[in-house]
């Protein structure tokens, strides 16, 4: 084989020699050592290299390039996660945005030499951890994207966070009320995740996952993967058998009632429906399948947080509810073991992995630190929750929490999501007039638009998938004038909209709770994202 010299890469690539060894120590790209220990370059690492610059050049992170080496994410996701970031820093540059289109439209970085490129990363402080360092890898699998971030348990900094779309969503024919995702694509592309983390930081001492609640996924005897994953917004639940809904005809048989969505509703509904799969055996939620899989375990073990998001779970007792389960025929078998508060349920390579949570409660973890306070969180849905010593039976939505606590939490099926429609409705208003825009495109002109003052604001309900508790209801846009009939007062509607659906939610919650709470924290992508969001929530919650 023929090797190539160090001065050789850098004219080839444009590279310094300094940026060409920070790669490798980075482990973007792996290089030959002679017998005398010099380095031997090979055709392949020049591309590598050349490909590296490319991206470096787009502003793409060192460690989100590492992914894309290791093959969490392909180029296309890539591309559209540095698109957004650009978007939300609102510093898109013109150069940068033709560039990225360029790499999607040929589905491929196309690679060239250029000009010299000196790695900004070479200016900052060299990070490494020591020896005994000791960091903790956190991993959610969200409805839209998968995210992780390394954190540093002696002084709680923040190392790095990852975050991208896990383009994961189905289109299942005849069944437009299933509202699944690839279950094998989510749970790989999270096990490839953490394989990559770890290998790029050996320091990892802890592991731990959450994730979307209430979702199943149907397994066989030998945990194969037989379904996909059936999300908290699948509406199996909603529709009608002898005259009722499947979730009536719970309700009826249980005396239980169980929103559609909720894991054991969707289990019912896919027997009385035909549509479970043949082997089925277990089910699970998609960060219990992941952290079995991870550690190579042969049994389901969920965490309380995650058991009560199934449906029939008595929080008093820590336990499912398996007399009522059993009326409905569901089998012992699909009732998943629930783990103490804090267990450990495997080992991934010798690093202990903790039983996954729900992600409100994750969320509300590690966002809150006192019963004053209250965690407003807009992401694809929505909800608001507060910490409470005791069960408050005449409130609906009593959540396990951790350290005998509970959560009383309101959830809204559209949050950040009737955002989304709305931009979507931009671009497709743009496209009418044959301009097209991309959604991130339509979020960063929307944001700007929020930002001024309403002066008649219109009444906008987001109820656009209906509620927890009666899927037939819709939104609607009320007070429209001639002076208000504007595309500000519509992003402003909605943005009120999302906002006074939580803070009724609230109200509900304040009726019952036996504490004011003073202070509001907010979470979420949506929340992140949108500044008038954020507003928004302080000026109605008062907070």
């Amino acid at each position: 084989m023929f090797f190539i010299k160090i001065s050789d890469v850098e004219r080839l690539t444009g590279l310094s020699a300094k940026s060409i060894r920070l790669y490798e120590s980075k482990k973007l790209f792996n290089v030959n050592r002679s017998g005398n220990s010099y380095r031997e370059y090979t055709e392949e690492n020049i591309e590598n290299l050349k490909k590296i610059k490319l991206m470096r050049e787009l502003g793409i992170a060192i460690a989100d390039i590492k992914l894309w080496c290791d093959g969490v994410i392909d180029t296309g996701a890539l591309i559209k996660k540095r698109q957004k970031e650009l978007d939300d820093l609102d510093k898109l540059s013109m150069g940068q945005k033709e560039l990225c289109r360029e790499i999607l439209e040929n589905g491929m970085i196309q690679s060239g030499a250029g000009t010299s490129f000196s790695d900004p990363d070479l200016s900052l402080p060299t990070r490494s951890a020591p020896e005994n360092a000791s960091l903790s890898l956190g991993i959610d699998i969200g409805t839209t994207s998968i995210s992780a971030q390394l954190v540093d348990t002696a002084t709680g900094e923040a190392i790095h966070t990852y975050n991208f779309d896990h383009e994961a969503a189905l289109t299942i024919e005849n069944l437009p009320d299933a509202y699944a995702e690839d279950a094998n694509l989510l749970t790989n592309r999270a096990l490839s995740l953490v394989s990559s983390i770890t290998d790029a930081y050996p320091a990892v001492k802890s592991i731990g996952i959450t994730g979307q609640m209430h979702g199943i996924v149907c397994l066989g005897e030998n945990n194969e993967i037989l379904s996909p994953l059936y999300t908290w917004q699948n509406k199996f639940g909603t529709r009608e058998e002898s005259g009722v809904t499947i979730c009536e005809e719970i309700r009826k048989i249980t005396g239980e009632s169980v929103p559609t969505g909720y894991g054991f509703a969707t289990l019912y509904a896919l027997i009385r429906l035909g549509l479970l799969p043949e082997g089925t055996v277990k089910i699970s939620t998609i960060m219990d399948l992941a952290a079995m899989k991870l550690c190579g375990n042969d049994r389901v073990v969920t965490h309380p947080t995650n058991a009560a998001s199934l449906g029939f779970y008595d929080v008093g007792k820590s336990e499912f509810m398996r007399d009522k389960l059993g009326m409905l025929g569901i089998s012992d078998s699909c009732i998943p073991e629930v783990s103490p508060d804090y267990a450990v349920v495997g080992y991934y390579k010798e690093i202990p992995v903790s039983a996954a949570i729900g992600d409100n409660q994750a969320g509300v973890y590690g966002s809150i630190r006192g019963e004053n306070q209250m965690l407003i969180n807009v992401g694809t849905s929505g909800q608001i929750s507060v910490l409470t010593d005791k069960i408050h039976s005449s409130y609906g939505e009593v959540r396990p929490y951790f350290d005998g606590k509970y959560l009383l939490s309101g959830s809204m099926l559209c949050g950040g999501k009737a955002y989304a429609v709305l931009a979507e409705f931009y671009c497709s208003v743009a496209a009418m007039f044959g301009v097209k825009i991309t959604k991130n495109e339509a979020y960063s002109q929307m944001n700007r638009l929020a930002e001024g003052k309403p002066i008649n604001p219109l009444e906008v309900s987001v109820s656009f998938a209906g509620t927890r508790e009666d899927d037939s209801v819709r939104g609607y846009i009320k007070n429209i004038g001639v002076e208000n009939f504007t595309p500000q007062s519509l992003t402003e509607g909605v943005i009120g909209g999302i906002i006074g659906e939580l803070y009724g939610m609230y109200e509900k919650i304040d009726s019952v709770a036996d504490k004011k709470r003073s202070q509001a924290v907010v979470s979420g992508n949506a929340m992140r994202r949108n500044p008038a969001l954020r507003k928004k929530a302080a000026e109605v919650f008062g907070a």
